[in-house]
């Protein structure tokens, strides 16, 4: 198996008069070849305690899912463990849940997870705030 891999990436623009902004950096990690690959759709519909969002198989690995959902908190890299878990609506290789009873003006971290034989996968980290 190859060895995973850690990026950092930054959007940025120029404006006409030359001017550059930068976005947050983001952090992410390759999986190991014969592992399962997730993704975290971006969180949409957001409003005062309510949002969507889910997921993406994009790998399985030859592993068998078991379950899918999103997990979610006020912490970066939210687990099962220790967060709000939401199981999901499969359909195909998408996953989707919304998300209720949420606070308002809050920032909150997201991410999808699918359970395996294996053991617990997850795609990245994504924030969203609801709405003032």
């Amino acid at each position: 198996m190859k060895d995973s891999t850690t990026y950092a990436v930054r959007a940025f623009i120029t404006t006409s008069d030359d001017k550059i902004f930068y976005g947050d950096a983001k952090i992410f990690t390759t999986a190991k070849i014969g592992d399962m690959i997730i993704y975290t759709s971006p969180v949409t519909d957001i409003d005062f305690t309510t949002a969507a969002t889910g997921g993406i198989v994009a790998e399985t690995g030859g592993d068998v899912v078991l379950s899918y959902g999103v997990c979610y908190g006020a912490l970066e890299n939210p687990t099962i463990l220790v967060s709000n878990v939401v199981d999901a609506v499969v359909e195909g290789d998408t996953f989707a849940v919304k998300l209720t009873d949420l606070y308002p003006e809050t920032k909150y971290h997201v991410r999808a997870y699918v359970v395996s034989a294996k053991g617990v996968y997850y795609g990245q980290d994504v924030t969203f705030a609801t709405k003032e």
